[in-house]
């Protein structure tokens, strides 16, 4: 069997005023992602905060939730429990108030396709407390590449290129599952407006530079599964 490593990546934010920032995230810490990694298959849940003061404008989703899965085919198997999460608790504001009624989501599913080490590697136990995400789709000259040139193409792209002065940077280049995991009472969705191909994530434990054409990320949360 070949199993097909990616993340869950969920951007968020409140919708409604009833809905206060502490309250949104007592329920993603303490009711959802317990829930998340309840189903068994997900194997860490780590949430960031946007830090770019250009990125939170109105309208904008500064939250970040990435759930790290072994195998992205679970999500297609049946009964699959992630479905099954509950969308409603008594920590929301209102009678009976559902997840959705009260703030806005934006999920994408990515399949692990390429990785890096830049610079020093490091023992792996830690985790970033600092992240950038750059999504990006190839030129008609990029197509065709394989993965490793293709993330050296992302890399330079944030001006990545003087791999001894990064300190310990670890690098993930993930593309879109095409297989369009989905509530099964759904029909298999074609895309999001404005859905880019590929996904470069760079985690930096110990310095972070400045970089062009991206969304840095500050850890807030993180929690291991069983």
């Amino acid at each position: 069997m070949v199993f097909k490593p990616g993340i869950i990546a969920v951007r968020s934010r409140p919708s409604s005023p009833l809905l206060t920032p502490i309250v949104f995230q007592k329920w993603y810490e303490d009711v959802h992602i317990p829930d998340v990694l309840g189903t068994g298959h997900v194997k860490s849940a780590t949430r960031y905060h946007v830090t770019d003061a250009e990125d939170r404008d109105e309208g904008s989703m500064p939250f970040l939730a990435i759930y790290n899965l072994p195998d992205m085919g679970w999500l297609h198997e049946e009964g699959c429990q992630f479905w099954k999460i509950p969308l409603h608790s008594e920590i929301l504001p209102g009678d009976n108030t559902s997840i959705f009624d009260v703030a806005e989501f934006a999920t994408s599913f990515y399949e692990i396709v390429d990785t890096a080490q830049l610079g020093m590697a490091t023992d792996g136990r830690g985790v970033a407390s600092r992240m950038l995400l750059s999504s990006f789709n190839l030129t008609q000259e990029e197509q065709g590449g394989d993965p490793s040139s293709i993330h050296k193409v992302a890399l330079a792209r944030l001006g990545i290129k003087d791999k001894g002065a990064l300190g310990s940077v670890r690098s993930t280049l993930f593309k879109v599952d095409q297989t369009r995991p989905h509530h099964p009472a759904m029909q298999t969705p074609v895309g999001t407006p404005g859905e880019k191909q590929y996904l470069c994530m760079v985690r930096n434990m110990v310095l972070f530079v400045d970089y062009v054409s991206r969304t840095n990320y500050n850890l807030s949360w993180n929690i291991q599964g069983s």
